[in-house]
């Protein structure tokens, strides 16, 4: 067998060799590549809307909530973002819609629109400018909205309204409720100031247009085809101007106000409202709000329990409109119950799957009357009740985007949202 000598080099070392060095390739390196290539613009747009869609959950907090003494100690850098909105739920057509916003350490700004068909229409600029008066840290909010709801469903008044005699419904209707158009323009100016970490007083006074009429989609099931005419209050009536002016104060000791979070939360509020020119409306409104989450078995589990009370008075004997009444748009059965006083009951306990994704089970107690004093017993024994199961999107430390389905005594309810949630008792926002 004859051997091969073996190399030898010069004492300087190996001689140089020409070329272009390259990496080697694991097996099945290059088919990832282009998959990483052609997944690069729909994961830099999933990212650009979860960033967006958080950055909305914190201003639509800092609408009715005032940054906390360490929030004004960062100064986050100016950003421009846009990005879809998406809202579904059952019984409504799907809107979709866009939303820009500037955000800046002292500035934000937001443009919003959303669309379900030419008869659900909304739109909303805002401007909020953030600050201190004195020390003490504050926001101010100024806005303009449009909305054009049609298909609303109008079922009476009253928890049992087939049984309230202040609703008169045409003899021998095969209908429970009618349907109607509203359509609302407001502008409202809102401020708040920082007492103590956990303490904060809020203002706000709105002018609101609320134009209240039949759909004209479905005319034998409109509100005039089921209850007799010129028996629901406000339907119809020539829409005015009416002033409204509110001020709340707030106690939070939730470390995190933009998803569920152990701690207390009490909230009370009082405002009165005012018709110009040609409306005639006058009412007072007076409530409170209580919750408190507590940690079970591990820090981002939490049982939370929360007990609403809201009133409407009509001021000087006049008639209220029956889209002035207390409902609870939070109830998460359907909301379709409305009187002067209201009491809304919630349990929720919520866990997180992942740090991006929360599940909660839910159950909701809801129940209408009069007055204060006829809430006894057999009052809530008729109470309503919803009961469901949810996913929750996190970015950061913001609730982004939800899913939801409950059961109640109308049916099943399925709620999709693409959107940051209101968390807090926002009239102003809410009616």
């Amino acid at each position: 067998m004859a051997l091969a000598p073996a190399p030898c080099f010069a004492a300087d070392g190996p001689p140089d060799v020409s070329g272009i060095e390259r990496r080697g390739r694991a097996a099945g390196e290059s088919m990832s590549q282009v998959a990483e290539a052609l997944a690069f613009v729909p994961r830099n747009v999933i990212d650009y809307a979860f960033r967006g869609t958080e950055l909305a959950a914190l201003l639509i907090t800092e609408r009715q909530l005032v940054p906390r003494f360490r929030d004004l100690l960062s100064q986050p850098n100016a950003e421009l973002l846009f990005f879809p909105t998406l809202f579904a739920e059952t019984g409504n057509p799907l809107s979709v819609g866009a939303r820009m916003i500037f955000n800046s350490p002292h500035l934000a700004t937001s443009q919003r629109v959303g669309f379900g068909g030419k008869h659900q229409v909304e739109a909303e600029s805002r401007v909020v400018v953030k600050g201190r008066v004195g020390k003490l840290p504050s926001v101010l909010s100024l806005e303009l909205s449009y909305l054009l709801q049609d298909n609303l469903e109008f079922h009476g008044i009253g928890l049992v309204p087939s049984s309230d005699s202040r609703n008169r419904f045409i003899t021998g209707t095969d209908y429970t409720f009618g349907y109607y158009t509203e359509r609302r323009t407001r502008a409202l100016a809102s401020g708040g100031i920082r007492l103590h970490d956990n303490v904060e007083l809020l203002l706000s006074s709105s002018a609101y247009r609320r134009a209240l009429s039949n759909t004209n989609s479905r005319e034998a099931e409109s509100v005039d085809a089921v209850f007799e005419h010129d028996s629901v209050p406000g339907l119809a009536a020539p829409a005015g101007f009416v002033a409204y002016a509110e001020l709340a104060a707030r106690f939070d000791s939730r470390a995190i106000r933009t998803r569920p979070a152990p701690g207390w939360q009490l909230e009370a509020y009082a405002g009165g409202a005012r018709g110009l020119a040609t409306s005639n409306a006058a009412f007072v409104r007076v409530g409170a709000r209580a919750s408190v989450g507590m940690p079970i078995y591990r820090a981002s589990n939490i049982l939370a329990m929360r007990l609403a009370v809201d009133t409407i008075t009509a001021a000087e004997t006049r008639a209220l409109s029956f889209a002035e009444l207390v409902h609870f748009p939070e109830f998460r059965g359907y909301d379709t119950r409305r009187d002067e006083v209201g009491v809304l009951g919630s349990l929720d306990y919520t866990w997180v799957l992942t740090p991006a994704l929360g599940a909660r089970i839910f159950i909701d107690g809801v129940t209408v009357a009069p007055s204060l004093g006829d809430i006894g017993f057999e009052q809530l024994l008729k109470m309503r009740f919803a009961g469901g199961f949810g996913l929750d999107a996190f970015a950061g430390s913001s609730t982004i985007a939800s899913i939801g389905m409950s059961a109640s005594g109308d049916g099943l309810r399925l709620v999709a949202s693409f959107s940051a949630p209101q968390r807090n008792g926002d009239r102003q926002h809410r009616d």
